[in-house]
């Protein structure tokens, strides 16, 4: 088995709530369960030691007391042999992850059978719609008390709130298509162009003073997802674009949940290493002072230096 790094981007939906926000609250609340969806799971944040980088740790809790071993007996054959865990003690899986404070890019470690980045995603979105819906019911109950709040008022308030926290996948053109494909529905494509074509904005009043260009599509529902990832793969070689996002829906856990896929000049992936020897380094391991541990030492490094002109890069 394989444990591959792969690469993300988080953007803040509006400016009240921030990535860094988020963050701090996961770590107000460290190690402590989250049963939201069929596995136990526990955050652990360290967003204080480090000056660059949030640097943390999900694990995955397993309700199995039970696991099987194959052992070899006597006669040369193989038996199966059950074991029980003892006490408190529980299976887990790990996932460790490293997030750039400045510009919201980070990586993610997985393997097969552990917390997916998609999944890891959706924790993120959802810790960001507590903190938007906190503050606005405070808003609404401020302007309640101070008998200030009309229908309109309300409505204004929540909306300000309304927009999610932005998380993406960083994904290479070569292998668009086939990630693309792997997701139930393709809603949109929105990209910015490279170089803008004079013939684009002649004839219009602002076209002189046009820096940056976008275009959105909306596709039809219901159309074929490889057919439609395979056109978006066709479309971006053809035009090049400086970047590009796929807005789509992915089953987690038996729930419809948007995606947005970022589409850049990167590697398919930011490194692996076979689970045994990334398992081997956490024998021991307290959790409490995992920030300090060489696995995510290396993927600080992969960030810092290996692939610095991705995850280094300055917000514009």
């Amino acid at each position: 088995m394989i444990v591959r790094s792969y690469g993300f981007s988080l953007e803040a939906g509006h400016g009240h709530v921030s990535v860094a926000d988020v963050f701090r609250y996961m770590a107000d609340n460290n190690g402590q369960p989250d049963t939201s969806k069929s596995n136990e799971r526990r955050f652990y944040i360290d967003d204080q030691s480090d000056a660059k980088f949030v640097r943390g740790l999900v694990v995955t809790v397993k309700d199995q007391k039970a696991f099987c071993e194959l052992v070899k007996d006597d006669g040369g054959g193989f038996v199966i042999s059950v074991k029980n865990l003892e006490g408190e003690n529980k299976l887990m899986e790990f996932n460790f992850f490293v997030v750039n404070k400045t510009n919201g890019l980070g990586i993610y470690q997985h393997y097969f059978h552990s917390c997916s980045t998609h999944t890891f995603g959706d924790y993120l979105r959802k810790r960001y719609f507590a903190l938007s819906n906190a503050m606005a019911e405070e808003e609404i109950a401020a302007a309640k008390a101070a008998n200030e709040l009309s229908d309109k008022q309300e409505k204004a308030i929540r909306k300000k709130y309304r927009k999610s926290l932005s998380f993406s996948i960083l994904v290479h053109n070569e292998d668009l298509a086939v990630v693309l494909a792997r997701f139930q529905e393709i809603k949109s494509f929105e990209y910015e162009f490279a170089a803008i074509v004079p013939d684009m904005v002649a004839g219009i009043p602002i076209g002189p003073y046009v820096k940056r260009m976008k275009e959105k599509v909306v596709f039809k529902p219901k159309t074929d997802v490889g057919v439609l990832a395979k056109a978006i793969q066709g479309t971006v070689a053809k035009i090049n674009p400086k970047t590009g996002r796929v807005a789509v829906i992915d089953e987690i856990e038996n729930e419809d949940v948007p995606i947005s896929v970022k589409i850049a000049n990167i590697p398919e992936h930011f490194g692996e290493q076979d689970y045994d020897v990334v398992a081997g380094k956490l024998d021991q391991l307290d959790v409490t002072t995992f920030a300090k541990h060489q696995v995510v030492e290396e993927l600080i490094a992969a960030c810092s230096d290996t692939y610095k002109h991705i995850f280094m890069q300055k917000v514009k």
